[in-house]
């Protein structure tokens, strides 16, 4: 997906085993999204080389979508 203009991207989250399993990951993608939108940045990627199909499933609600290259998934803003 190639939108022009700025973009970002997460190389990687790591949450602790205390704080798993409360939708924080979400919360911190929009929050991130919205902040980097408001920015000027058009497009923010998630590399997912690393992640099991429930955290590709959660980028996906996230509006997150498979970019063509297959090691991450790209949102636009």
């Amino acid at each position: 997906i190639v939108s022009g203009g700025i973009e970002a991207t997460v190389d990687e989250m790591y949450l602790r085993d205390a704080v798993r399993g409360r939708g924080l990951p979400s919360e911190i993608l929009h929050s991130l999204a919205t902040s980097l939108k408001a920015n000027g940045v058009k497009s923010l990627h998630m590399n997912v080389q690393n992640c099991d199909p429930s955290e590709k499933a959660e980028l996906s609600r996230a509006a997150f979508m498979q970019s063509s290259q297959s090691e991450r998934m790209t949102r636009r803003l």
